[in-house]
């Protein structure tokens, strides 16, 4: 069973991601100002804007139902212009790239902003016509609020020219490479940073007691939680091993944990309250997304529908500075928590797995072409000789790049081609420097 603090955080992430989370909020935020300003308007805000600055009241109530139906059939307009164009670029970004980066695109806060802004100003138009009555001698039409009504469009039409240039820009294969890095990176170098703060590896002692996954139908791995852990007052710390990496599919009955027989005994069978699932694999963000996004924008652009070079060779870049920054994590590390009653010992999906898993739809797409296959190689060379490659991290390395040569040289139809493609081998090779 989930615990209520877990539950409610899920409840909390779903609606916070959710494309309509700022558009609702902005458009009661209208609802608000819309109130306020009529409120403002029986202590003679209209008044006081006719008397100061008369150029800015509208005094026909005609006019100003005509300018306001006006601003909210036009801004109409503007949200299913924009949000039609939304759809054309999500269908090519996905057609183009990867499925993969749709989630990011739909829940851009910006996008989201502009569409609350949109809403927000329809609903105060709205609100403001509603005070608008036939014209009397006692009637003060409501200036002040149609004024506002006036800012609110302007301010429309201004983000609807920002948000041509945004979503043109972020659907440009560059800015979308430099997002997936940026955002890869940080998380990379913040457990590089949880790395090291237990440089040295304890003597682990055998842990021979499993905790299964209880939970019904298959889910995605998030997190272990160690509140609720029972308390443990013995001199040494207990040690538990978490076996699925974060994003680890999983079945009924895998293996969660490793941990003594005196500790599984003290937890019990309600393990519910330890972990945190996820329905789908968007909902768990890891370490490999960004590896396995730019390998699709590779494999996609190679395919025989696509057939673009140019865009699989700016990728393989972005895949070489990843893959340089991964070669500094090691696939296990050890955390103290609870006030060092417990040392946990966490995985990231293993080095070798993740390359292949890599490089492999990549040979398959790329062989034929000797100019990507070339990249790919000089980028493995890279990382071969790099000083942070470990011993076990260079061996795997290399197998994939003789993989990744034999494949080609296979394929290739042109003497020529295989007469480079050989060359540039023989001079990345390890022993060549």
């Amino acid at each position: 069973m989930r615990s209520l603090s877990d539950t409610i955080f899920q409840t909390w992430r779903k609606i916070s991601s959710s494309i309509a989370f700022y558009p609702a909020i902005i458009s009661f935020l209208s609802i608000l100002i819309a109130y306020l300003s009529i409120r403002l308007e029986w202590v003679g805000a209209s008044s006081y804007l006719e008397e100061k600055f008369p150029i800015l009241v509208v005094k026909n109530a005609e006019t100003a139902r005509v300018l306001l139906s006006t601003f909210i059939s036009g801004i109409i307009t503007l949200t299913v212009f924009s949000f039609t164009m939304v759809m054309v670029i999500l269908n090519q970004a996905a057609g183009r790239y990867s499925p993969r980066l749709l989630p990011g695109l739909i829940t851009d806060k910006t996008h989201q902003i502009v569409l609350g802004v949109y809403i927000g100003t329809i609903v105060y138009c709205t609100i403001v016509m509603r005070y608008i009555q036939p014209e009397t001698a006692a009637y003060q039409l409501p200036g002040f609020s149609i004024m506002l009504a006036i800012i609110g469009t302007l301010t429309c039409i201004a983000l609807f020219v920002f948000f041509i240039h945004n979503i043109s820009l972020k659907i440009r294969v560059e800015y979308i490479l430099n997002e997936i890095f940026i955002k890869n990176e940080r998380s990379m170098l913040n457990l590089r940073d949880l790395q090291t703060e237990m440089p040295e590896a304890p003597l682990v002692p055998t842990l021979a007691a499993k905790i299964y996954y209880r939970e019904s139908g298959a889910l995605y791995f998030r997190s272990f939680h160690t509140g609720d852990l029972p308390r443990h007052d013995a001199s040494e710390p207990e040690w538990i091993e978490v076996l699925p990496a974060r994003g680890a599919f999983l079945h009924p009955e895998d293996a969660l944990l490793l941990t003594s027989e005196k500790l599984k005994e003290s937890i019990g069978e309600d393990t519910g309250s330890l972990f945190t699932f996820d329905q789908t694999p968007y909902e768990s963000p890891n370490l490999n997304d960004g590896f396995r996004q730019v390998s699709e924008i590779i494999t996609k652009a190679m395919s025989p529908g696509i057939n673009d070079p140019g865009t699989a060779l700016d990728a393989i870049d972005t895949l070489g500075k990843l893959l340089y920054i991964r070669l500094q994590l090691s696939d296990r590390w050890f955390e103290t928590t609870g006030k060092n009653q417990y040392i946990l010992i966490k995985h990231i999906k293993h080095f070798d797995d993740l390359l292949f898993d890599i490089m492999a739809p990549i040979r398959l797409y790329c062989k034929e072409n000797v100019i990507v296959v070339t990249k790919l190689i000089r980028m493995l060379s890279f990382l071969e000789k790099h000083p942070d490659c470990s011993f076990t991290y260079r061996k795997i390395i290399s197998n994939e790049k003789r993989a990744l040569f034999e494949e080609s040289k296979q394929t290739l139809q042109m003497e020529w081609d295989e007469k480079f493609l050989k060359k540039v081998y023989a001079a990345n090779a390890l022993d060549a420097s």
